[in-house]
């Protein structure tokens, strides 16, 4: 051997010892308080992890065996690169029922939430991933949201879900406990199929070679991928490991598991990275009927709507008081602030929309067409008939006005004919105009809506369908080009200086302007209602739900 050689040899065997000395592992850490018998035998997981980073991405890994057997166990691929790997067992058929044993998935990746952080993992980076059995439970559990709900944990914050030839229908041994044949395919409440949804978290699918695969596994992962699309999930992929079968389908695919970690962490770090570091949604208040419409002057006060209690309130963005602006709001719904400062009310109760001069302390309505300081209304009607409840508005900078008219009955009103407008219009006010336009007369139930600073692009959701619309802005104020840019509804909405897109419902969920969804804040509330950006900074975010008001420090800002 030359001295060269030896050096060379000793070289790789330094780094390698330095490479494993900057890991550790910690075995059997049971995952369940105060597990007994069957349960405290099986519920332990495996943590192996980098000793010298932070931050890191985090692989929750569920081994294969049928439900009915198998180990936890890293593969040495997924050793030495960076990653924290958690490798959990399960309780197993027949000594455990099927529900325990998907309760024990959900838990394991709870409790990483939950204690990830002392192991230099992000729980923001979270990807569930498993071979065989191992794969169809982590698409039961991040797709079926119920199972991680149990443990306060948003399904949809996982970073992915990478089942390796996961079974996609009912489960053989589960149905083999239903006395159904292996070849028999069910799809019940215990097949992944059955939870295909769009707003789920990336999903990378890899199977094994059609023709060595088992019971047509190929087949039915294809078609699990093909639902996803169909239902309008922007992120999943297919692979074939051809060549490999079942068993020996995993020694190619982890490489898989790992560029897909870097690509959506990288994406991550640029677009998800949304929130301060360690904030979470702060309850201001909790004294209200129904809160509604945030809007935010120039100085990051907020102003937002009781609705049943007919009032507006501010929150002053120094003082971190809320205190009452007026209780003549009109029943005032989404609220947008003009360029001259004055607030735009969507005023629900005799379906009008009105302009609050803000050089004027109260919110007292005068008649219209005064304009001395208090409120005036700018329209009552379109074509002769009244609006059937003008819903929210939003103003592009050339000061033209954008509104939705959906029909939402009100027990308040007292109109006769009690609906006027044979449509759900989205209507256009010219600067300085007195009529509206109609711009969409086919929408269903239109509801929020919200415009690029640019002035390019308009966002409106459709209630009563799921979904949200994106138009291109012409320069004379007009829509063009209509198209679906998420399917997922909303009430509010907002969008950020990223030219990421908030919506409400259940808590709030971010997309970006690709229409990738990239986070989601869940919120304790029976209903999320609106949002906006306040604060000196424009940073915090301002959310309206149900009886409560909310804010949450964030790294991006609003815009105009």
């Amino acid at each position: 051997m030359t001295y060269k050689s030896y050096f060379l040899i000793l070289a790789l065997l330094l780094c390698t010892i330095i490479a494993r000395a900057q890991y550790n592992q910690v075995n059997d850490i049971p995952y369940r308080d105060a597990a007994e018998g069957y349960a405290q035998e099986r519920c332990k997981l495996d943590v192996y992890y980098p000793t010298n980073e932070t931050d890191a991405p985090v692989v929750v890994w569920f081994h294969g065996g049928g439900i009915e057997g198998g180990e936890k166990h890293i593969d040495p691929q997924l050793k030495n690169c960076g990653l924290v790997v958690v490798a959990a067992n399960y309780r197993l058929l027949p000594k455990a029922p099927i529900d325990d044993i998907l309760d024990d998935a959900a838990a394991a990746v709870a409790w990483t939430y939950k204690n990830i952080a002392k192991y230099n993992g992000s729980k923001r980076k979270i990807f569930v991933a498993g071979h065989s059995a191992g794969g169809y439970l982590l698409d039961m559990i991040g797709l079926d949201k119920r199972w991680l709900a149990k443990y306060g944990v948003d399904a949809d914050s996982l970073a992915a879900l990478v089942p390796f030839s996961g079974q996609c229908v009912t489960h053989y041994n589960i149905r083999k406990q239903q006395g159904i044949p292996p070849l028999q395919a069910t799809i019940d409440q215990y097949a992944p199929l059955t939870y295909v949804r769009a707003d789920a978290p990336p999903i990378i699918i890899i199977s094994g070679d059609r023709e060595l695969e088992l019971f047509g596994r190929y087949e039915e992962q294809a078609y699990f991928w093909r639902m996803l699309k169909l239902v309008g999930h922007k992120d999943v992929t297919l692979y074939e490991m051809q060549g490999y079968d079942h068993g020996a389908m995993p020694f190619p695919a982890y490489k898989i598991l790992k560029d897909h970690i870097k690509r959506l962490t990288e994406k991550k770090s640029h677009s998800n990275e949304i929130v301060a570091e360690g904030e979470a949604p702060v309850r201001l208040a909790d004294s209200y009927s129904f809160t509604e419409g945030p809007a935010t002057d120039a100085r990051g006060n907020v102003y937002f709507t009781d609705q049943p209690n007919n009032r507006i309130y501010r929150w002053g963005c120094e003082s971190g008081e809320i205190t009452l602006f007026t209780d003549q709001s009109g029943r005032s719904n989404g609220m947008y602030f003009d360029a001259q400062g004055n607030l735009i009310a969507c005023a629900d109760m005799d379906n009008q929309l009105w302009r609050f001069d803000m050089r004027s302390t109260s919110g007292r309505l005068l008649p219209q067409g005064r304009k001395n300081g208090q409120a005036e209304i700018l329209i009552t009607d379109y074509r002769g008939k009244l609006l059937n409840g003008p819903n929210d508005v939003w103003i592009s900078k050339d000061g033209g006005y954008y509104l939705t008219d959906p029909y939402f009955k009100r027990d308040y009103w007292t109109r006769s004919p009690e609906r006027q407008q044979p449509v759900e219009g989205l209507y256009y006010l010219a600067p300085g105009g007195k009529q509206l336009v109609m711009l969409d007369s086919t929408l269903n139930q239109p509801n929020g809506l919200v415009g690029t600073p640019d002035g390019k692009h308009l966002y409106v959701a459709e209630a009563k369908v799921n979904r949200i619309l994106r138009y291109d802005i012409q320069t004379d104020g007009s829509l063009a080009n209509r198209q679906v840019f998420a399917n997922m509804g909303s009430d509010g909405m907002t969008i950020d200086d990223r030219g990421n897109i908030y919506l409400t419902g259940d808590g709030v969920t971010v997309f970006d302007k690709d229409g990738q969804k990239i986070a989601h804040f869940p919120i304790p509330e029976d209903w999320t209602a609106n949002v906006c950006f306040g604060g000196k900074e424009h940073n915090i975010l301002f959310i309206t739900a149900s009886k409560s008001v909310y804010t949450l420090k964030m790294l991006v800002h609003g815009v105009k």
